[in-house]
């Protein structure tokens, strides 16, 4: 699934971009059933990344994962709430379990109780799900 492209280096040497930035990693994309998430994750999957799909429409995200792996990429989709810490602790348990490991992770989700979701409304629970993997620093 990688599209990457030629360009000339000030040395003159030519060299793919994207054709590796993401070879061997794991992406996990929240909110990838459709918009920016959905765009994020193929962008993830053209950079070489396997890509964990999440959010709460399973048929989207299926069809999401699905056109990744037509194209040649790898993805799993996995319905998650990331409102609920046993959800979001599943869909760790689930990238780590398939893939082996967790290389980065975008967040595109809101709560289903959130018509917005800022900083402040992301249930801490959330957060610390993810703790384990990734080192999450905010301010208040």
């Amino acid at each position: 699934m990688k599209h990457s492209r030629k360009v000339t280096t000030a040395a003159g040497s030519s060299e793919d971009t994207m054709s590796a930035a993401f070879d061997g990693k794991v992406a996990l994309v929240a909110g990838a059933s459709r918009g920016i998430g959905a765009a994020t994750a193929r962008a993830f999957a053209e950079a070489g990344a396997a890509v964990v799909l999440a959010a709460r429409d399973e048929r989207a995200l299926e069809a999401m994962a699905r056109g990744i792996r037509a194209a040649g990429g790898r993805a799993l989709a996995v319905p998650t709430d990331v409102g609920d810490a046993a959800s979001v602790e599943h869909l760790v348990a689930q990238a780590v379990g398939t893939f082996g490991r967790l290389d980065a992770a975008f967040n595109n989700a809101r709560t289903a109780r959130c018509r917005r979701t800022s900083p402040k409304s992301i249930p801490p629970s959330s957060i610390a799900a993810f703790a384990p993997t990734f080192a999450a620093r905010s301010s208040a």
